[in-house]
């Protein structure tokens, strides 16, 4: 039988305590390990193996994820997703049907390399755990939009440095036999630069008749240059429906005076349905630029999101050993339906060091929003409470985590990314922000060092200040990397996310441990301020419901559920992290209701903890 409890909130209650503190100046105190910047670490080969995981985890596959909630819709050896920014690889249709597309391989040689795809009607996923993948040769890097009515993909052939694209019957057929590719034009050479070579790693965007694609050279291929700038990032158009291409134009201010190469998959791009469209770029020691076009991409105008002091070669004009705030490289971009671009970017610090010379610390922890009207970029306020799994006031992961790895060095390090990396940024209908992100979880460490990754959501509501959000862990699970998480442009009670889950930290391409199978998987995670839907934060041994109504104005209450009977401790703190309230409970199994009445608290933000054994979740609750 559910039980209510009363929580009244008294005034006199509150004591003395050290104000709540960001995880970003948590972490200033911490170890920061420096690492010489090198845009493409190399695959590991030979007998390096992580040895941090239960043999029964290895390769395991079943219908549902290791998250709450979540199911497996595909699975692939091939385990590399992005090299920076993750591509938007989930669509929602207006009717509720979703289709996901990935990277995948089933051989381990990964010569079948392609396309996977699985597509939710409504009621069930169709076409899932596909063996084959849609292309008939061997693709990655897949971007999927609506052309003309049909599906339509556009993925790079990186053995010839092409792309494909194709389009299907209609929408929701992931049969390999439904789908039709040729050579895509949007993929040549600089014209005149003799190179045989075409930008690959795409990211796309469709208005109507026309096609948008952002891509980028092979690094190292510098007989392609725009602009000055050698293997350069360049905009591809189509106006008639894919059949013919502008191919490699240099956006504006996009050029040797800011930036030396390019970089594969630095960059994002998006548009709403009145045809505005929005490229965001990035880069380790270079800036956060932005591009904006009201015209269908016929012209551009630059604005500056971050623009990094020394740019382009940090290493031959900043000052020696001087820590400059930059990007990892991992950006993502949205466009409103009025027409308002939002853009999220993670943090990563870089100097120029006497000895290596151009070096970057991945153990930076730093996420930034930012939209039309803003000076700068905000930095998103990261409580460690937010990250703090058992409550004991501390982030704990591994030694080796931000170590790219080596013959005696197990890491897991995604290229050159940042502790906190992969946003995707999306909206809902009442214009609230989301940013999905990766970041390792608490204490969820293997014995060589290396520790899991979570996919977390930050969730701003528009009606607050916009410094104001809520972080929550999405699948919270131990023994699971989950990772390169990519959520759908428009949301609603939902925000719809598709990732990769694996048993080892890192990945077989970056990290070099054992090819496995590797599960994508699709979870929904509830929306907390539209009306009516209340998430709930889960943890192995208990969860707990979201405080619904919030805000409130006089009473709220939330919801606890146990798996085993426990000893209870429920404590309310203010943003200062003084403690307002605090009881102890016996609970048995089950669900249990609390109920908190307001009684005369001062209007403003306050977090609850419920904390079981040696778990606990923080959730934040509004008085209005």
């Amino acid at each position: 039988m559910k039980r209510i409890y009363l929580l009244t909130i008294c005034l006199l209650v509150v004591g003395a305590a050290s104000a709540q503190t960001s995880l970003k100046d948590y972490m200033k105190g911490k170890p920061m390990k420096l690492q010489p910047l090198d845009r493409w670490a190399p695959k590991l080969t030979g007998a390096e193996q992580h040895l941090g995981i239960p043999a029964n985890f290895e390769g395991q596959i079943r219908d549902d994820g290791a998250a709450e909630g979540s199911h497996v819709i595909g699975t692939t050896v091939y385990d590399l997703q992005t090299n920076s920014s993750v591509a938007r690889r989930i669509k929602k249709y207006d009717d509720g049907s979703v289709t996901a597309v990935w990277t995948m391989a089933q051989l381990t040689d990964f010569t079948d390399r392609g396309t996977g795809y699985a597509h939710f009607d409504g009621t069930t996923w169709t076409y899932l755990n596909p063996t084959t993948a849609l292309e008939p040769l061997k693709t990655g890097w897949p971007t999927l939009d609506v052309l003309n009515g049909k599906e339509f993909i556009i993925s790079h052939d990186g053995t010839n440095y092409q792309m494909q694209q194709g389009f299907s019957d209609s929408i929701g057929l992931g049969d390999p036999t439904n789908w039709l590719f040729s050579l895509s034009g949007a993929s040549v050479p600089v014209e005149g630069s003799g190179s045989t070579r075409g930008p690959i790693w795409p990211r796309m965007k469709v208005n109507g008749n026309s096609v948008h694609v952002v891509a980028a050279f092979q690094i190292g291929d510098s007989a392609n240059i725009v602009n000055g700038v050698k293997a350069p990032f360049v905009y591809n158009r189509s106006t008639d429906g894919a059949l013919t291409w502008e191919n490699n134009i240099g956006l504006p201010n996009y050029d040797s005076t800011r930036t030396i190469y390019g970089g594969g998959d630095e960059y994002d791009i998006d548009g709403n349905e009145d045809g505005v469209l929005a490229i965001l770029h990035g880069g380790l020691g270079e800036d956060v630029s932005l591009w904006k076009s009201t015209d269908d991409g016929a012209t551009w105008v630059h604005t500056y999101v971050d623009s990094f002091e020394y740019a382009p070669d940090y290493a031959l004009t900043a000052p020696l050993d001087s820590p400059l705030q930059t990007n990892d490289g991992s950006v993502s971009v949205v466009v409103d339906n009025n027409g308002i671009v939002h853009a999220a970017y993670a943090e990563s610090v870089v100097l120029n060091d006497p000895t290596i010379g151009a070096a970057f610390q991945p153990g930076t922890i730093g996420l930034r929003y930012w939209t039309e009207g803003m000076d700068t970029a905000l930095s998103v306020f990261l409580p460690v409470e937010a990250f703090d799994v058992n409550g004991d006031g501390e982030y704990v992961i591994g030694a080796n985590t931000t170590e790219a790895g080596s013959s005696t060095i197990p890491g897991s390090r995604y290229r050159n990314s940042s502790i906190l990396t992969h946003p995707s940024i999306t909206y809902d209908t009442l214009g609230n922000i989301f940013i999905v992100f990766s970041m390792p979880r608490d204490l969820d460490t293997t014995f060589d060092g290396n520790t899991y990754r979570d996919v977390y959501v930050a969730a701003h509501n528009v009606n607050d200040d916009m410094e104001t959000w809520t972080i929550s862990n999405v699948t919270n699970t131990e023994f699971t990397e989950e990772a390169f998480g990519n959520a759908a442009r428009m949301s609603d009670d939902k925000i719809r996310i598709e990732y990769m889950e694996d048993f080892d930290p890192g990945t077989n391409l970056n990290n070099g441990h054992p090819i496995s199978t590797n599960n994508i998987n699709y979870i929904e995670w509830q929306n907390p301020f539209i009306t009516g839907i209340n998430p709930i934060s889960t943890v192995s041994g208990f969860s707990v419901n979201q405080n619904f109504p919030n805000p409130f104005s006089y009473q709220t209450q939330l919801e606890i559920t146990l798996k085993n009977s426990a000893d209870v401790n429920v404590k309310v703190t203010n943003l200062l992290g003084e403690s307002i309230l605090e009881n102890n409970y016996t609970f048995s199994s089950g669900p249990h209701t609390m109920v908190f009445n307001r009684n005369g608290l001062a209007s403003g933000v306050y977090y609850y903890t419920v904390k079981a054994g040696n778990e606990s979740i923080t959730n934040k609750m509004i008085i209005e």
